[in-house]
């Protein structure tokens, strides 16, 4: 940890006094401009003066009681006596509380509580003093100052340090937008703005830019002569020499670490945590060199120095024996360093001290506070490496059973970390600590192999569900603890305003991006937005018990609930989880289970861009018609007997439930191929496709396959239709509120003439609405939406694969002013959907960017976000007529009582069956897949008895009428 320099200054009519009046408000506030003066005046002996003479004096829980303890804390905190100087800030917050309308003392101490958090590496609690300096600094109409600025930045550095980096960035560009705005702003301010953009995005692993800042701040550096200048530039030597040893240039950032410690000695002293970082990362370069005797030697200078400043109990000191056990383990002294992983885990807690490294860390996990989770997993992650360097050289299988026990307890101090992070950040926090799934899910099934134990299975497919749903299943969680955790309906409505506000906000960013960077008021309200939600979450955590219980019981579904509660007698479960080349998977059907391991040859990612070009690319299939279609029977039947055939070999289930993984999600399994004719035959029509003998459902887990069963279980089972058919004849070539790059989306927009078909034949099916034309907006869509079951929507949808949160449904376009008529995947997510099944009739719907930790990124996966338990979807840009008869038949066969995933299985043979040449090739029929809940729905008949009765009642209508008409003329 830095020395961090206090330079805030007090200045207040109501504290300044002159020297005569001598009264203790006046002394503090000499004390205070003390401690305030770059570098800090002396003021020992002042401070005993006065705590000798005028702090008896003083009434006790006063104003003034809280400024000396804010500056007694001010003060231990420059002398690096940390542990003293919580003692008094922590006195200083509880007077502070009596004194709230004097905004003066009020920002003082908590700048100085933020500060003495931030030392002792008790980031929440220093952003939550952060975040009270903001309501003060607004009440004391500072909302535009240097010190406010200065506060945002601070903020940013915290949630850098707990790897929450999208929002550090967010809180640096706000401080950035202050001092840009500010005629005080001096080039140094600047300077120390861009270390800190330089460190998140270090952080954030994005390497060019953390250079591209390093250079900014430099530029300021050189160009000023002052001391601070010089404390600063001596830092950025850090920052860089850290940055050419990131990025491999090992030899020119141990020249600029040498030159970097002598100045650090120079200007900090020997005993500085300056110092002891500098000696940290000058140990990783020479590991870097291979000089491991000279690392170790520098590692434990380090380890000495910051043990001395911050006691046995600092994150500061836990990493440095972290770092320690990388390097034992590098020197295969691996019962070593066992010893310096525990020596790290302790100094990672407030008060747990046992030194034995054998002992089970899940108990004491659930026990005691980790102070720095990431730093935790980092260092259970080596300690997991030393027990399986020590299996192989013994083969001792309690080694494995303690290598597969710390696993468990990275995966627990993961999610604490995850409960507290936005959905960005827990995607990154999963890509950077995504080993421990991989390494627990290898050595469950080296231990489920040794043992034929159940729970290792078990073990290693909950770490695998652990892996696929960072965000989804969280936000399903979240949605049921707003809907049954007591929350006042106001509150909800607040929720969800301010999500659509926040939705609204992003789009319109969205857009602006295309053309230009967006304006500071844009990024001003967002940033508004999204801290108004953090805070009302916050008071929904804490107010309302149930929802926080709710929210965060991260229940992980088992092979065992999922055989008891979903598997029926014909269905079997199959897992995938692939770490290349070995693939593991998870086999279960109702009265067995299995776990094994198979591996992919060297053509894995080649063989799926292969298949999926045959399988989707008619253009290509009927140019290249014989090597098409070999190699569609080749691959096709490869991946059956590669993926599926030693699963299904001893099964006669006809019901499989499919959770992919990684790539194979890409795929529809029902287009493989059992067996293939020896002569090759172009026939699409009769190949034996796994169709004919499977009925197949696919789930992004088996955790989400028990959530979307509650979903079906809690909501209405009969169900009427919104259907919508987008119509794209009228081209808008200009509009004023529409930007460039949509306006080439809607010109390159096809018609779908069979679209309208399509909806219109549901008419005949089902109950419902049904919009066409320029009924087939955004905004109506939106109005309808909360009343309806099932949502079917023929439509264009837009992949965006590089941002797959920007992908959108393409609705008519109206010319709107509050809506562009592109339903954006990030919209999706907030929509207030009651839908028990959304069929997205529309091109890759289901496709999209892999992502650690949330499988594959797609309009689907939003509209799950958004609560839907079923989906029907797409894996690659459809053909328009043969999904309308596709769709057609589908709505026929749910309307009978089949299973989602049956009628669309009985759909695509009926289409098959009535086909032949290229328009029985899959690329017509197997795009679409049903995901998530399968059960039956009833569709809303048709009031048919009432129809008839009523024609009934108009022809005995006409009856009397024409009787009474003949009555009347005979009695005439």
């Amino acid at each position: 940890m830095k020395l961090i320099v206090l330079i805030f200054i007090f200045f207040s009519p109501n504290i300044l006094f002159s020297q005569k009046e001598a009264s203790p408000r006046a002394k503090l506030a000499a004390l205070q401009k003390m401690l305030a003066s770059n570098p800090p005046t002396p003021i020992h002996k002042a401070l005993n003066a006065f705590e000798q003479n005028e702090l008896p004096k003083l009434t006790p829980n006063s104003i003034e009681q809280q400024i000396y303890h804010s500056i007694k804390a001010n003060y231990l905190g420059l002398e690096e006596s940390y542990a003293e100087a919580i003692l008094h800030i922590r006195k200083a917050l509880q007077i502070a509380k009596l004194y709230s309308d004097s905004i003066q003392p009020s920002i003082y101490t908590h700048w100085v509580a933020r500060s003495s958090y931030e030392q002792i590496g008790h980031y929440d609690k220093a952003i939550k003093q952060g975040k009270k300096l903001i309501v003060f600094y607004n009440k004391d109409r500072l909302n535009q100052t240097l010190e406010l600025a200065n506060n945002y930045q601070k903020i940013g550095i915290f949630y850098k340090e707990k790897t929450q980096t999208n929002r550090a960035i967010e809180y640096f560009n706000k401080a950035l937008a202050i001092y840009q705005n500010s005629p005080q702003t001096t080039p140094l301010h600047l300077a120390r703005l861009y270390r800190s953009f330089s460190m998140g995005y270090f952080k954030a692993g994005d390497y060019t830019q953390q250079l591209h800042y390093i250079k900014k701040a430099l530029v300021i550096c050189k160009k000023d002569s002052s001391h601070t200048s010089r404390r600063l530039e001596i830092s950025l030597l850090n920052n860089l020499a850290g940055h050419y040893l990131q990025v491999g240039q090992t030899d020119q950032g141990l020249s600029i670490y040498h030159e970097y410690i002598a100045a650090t000695t120079k200007e900090h002293g020997a005993i500085s945590t300056i110092t002891a970082m500098a000696y940290m990362n000058l140990a990783i370069a020479y590991a870097q060199l291979n000089d491991l005797a000279t690392s170790e030697t520098y590692f434990r200078k380090s380890i000495a120095i910051k043990t001395r400043i911050f006691g046995s109990h600092n994150p500061n000191v836990a990493l440095a024996y972290g770092n320690l056990t990388i390097l034992l383990n590098m020197m295969g002294r691996h019962d070593d360093a066992l010893i310096a992983s525990q020596q790290s885990f302790i100094a990672n807690t407030l008060n747990y001290k046992d030194t034995t490294p054998l002992v089970d860390l899940l108990p004491i996990i659930a026990k005691y506070k980790i102070l720095d989770p990431i730093n935790a997993i980092g260092n259970l992650n080596n300690r997991t490496m030393a027990f399986q360097h020590l299996y192989k050289k013994n083969k001792d299988i309690a080694n494995l059973k303690h290598a597969h026990q710390t696993v468990l307890a990275q995966i627990a101090i993961l999610d604490q970390a995850k409960n507290k992070l936005s959905d960005q950040d827990k995607l990154k926090i999963l890509n950077k600590n995504f080993m421990p799934f991989t390494i627990g899910i290898k050595l469950a099934h080296q231990l489920y192999e040794l043992t034929q134990d159940r729970k290792y299975l078990e073990d290693g497919f909950q770490l695998a569900e652990r892996s696929r749903d960072a965000t989804l299943t969280s936000a399903l969680s979240s949605k049921r603890a707003l809907n049954f955790g007591g929350i006042p309906d106001s509150l909800i409505q607040k929720e969800n305003q301010l999500k659509k506000a926040i939705s609204k906000l992003d789009k319109k960013i969205l857009e602006v991006n295309k053309k230009r960077k967006p304006p500071y008021e844009l990024q001003e309200a967002l940033f508004a937005k999204k801290r108004a939600l953090e805070v009302l979450i916050q008071k929904l955590e804490k107010d309302y018990p149930l929802y926080y219980q709710l929210k965060y019981k991260n229940h992980i579904a088992s092979v065992q609930e999922i055989q008891q509660i979903i598997l029926d007698q014909q269905a079997t479960l199959i897992a995938y989880y692939i770490q290349f080349p070995d693939v593991y998977i998870w086999s279960a059907t109702q009265q067995t289970a299995n776990f094994q391991r198979i591996q992919l040859d060297s053509n894995y990612t080649k063989d799926i861009q292969a298949f999926r070009k045959v399988l989707t690319d008619l253009k290509y299939v009927q140019a290249n018609a014989t090597i098409a279609n070999q190699t569609y029977d080749k691959l096709s039947h490869k991946f059956y007997t590669t993926l599926l055939k030693p699963v299904l070999q001893n099964s006669s289930n006809e019901h499989l439930i499919i959770i992919p993984d990684h790539l194979l999600g890409h795929l529809p399994f029902e287009a493989f191929t059992a067996s293939i004719k020896e002569d090759h035959s172009v026939d699409y029509q009769h190949k034996n496709y796994l169709i004919h003998d499977y009925e197949i459902q696919y789930s992004y887990s088996g955790t989400l396959l028990l959530q979307n069963k509650q979903q079906y279980d809690t909501q209405a089972k009969q169900v009427e239709l919104l259907a919508v058919a987008a119509d794209y004849k009228n081209k808008v070539v200009t509009q004023k509120n529409r930007s460039e790059e949509d306006l080439m989306f809607r010109r390159n927009l096809k018609p779908l003439p069979a679209a309208v078909n399509e909806v219109k034949a549901l008419e005949k099916v089902t109950k419902g609405i049904f919009l066409y034309d320029q009924q087939a907006n955004e905004t109506l869509f939106k109005k309808h939406l909360p009343h309806y079951g099932l949502i079917h929507l023929a439509m264009h949808g837009i992949l965006n694969k590089k941002n797959p949160i920007a992908s959108s449904l393409a609705f008519t376009e109206d010319g709107a002013q509050t809506e562009d008529n592109f339903l954006h995947a990030f919209e999706i997510s907030n929509l207030p959907l009651n839908a028990q099944l959304v069929v997205l009739s529309a091109c890759e719907t289901g496709f999209g960017k892999f992502e650690k930790g949330e499988g594959i990124m797609s309009l689907a996966r939003s509209f799950m976000h958004a609560g839907v338990p079923s989906l029907v979807v797409s894996l690659w840009q459809v053909n328009d007529y043969s999904t309308s008869e596709i769709m057609r038949f589908f709505y026929t066969e749910l309307k009978k009582g089949k299973s989602k995933s049956a009628a669309l299985r009985s759909a695509k043979l009926t289409y098959l069956k009535q086909r032949n040449g290229i328009a029985a090739h899959p690329a017509l029929w197997a795009p679409f897949i049903q995901l998530g809940n399968q059960e039956p729905l009833t569709l809303s008949a048709f009031q048919l008895f009432s129809f008839v009765n009523g024609l009934l009642l108009l022809f005995f209508g006409i009856i009397i009428v024409f009787l009474a008409r003949l009555f009347l003329r005979k009695k005439v």
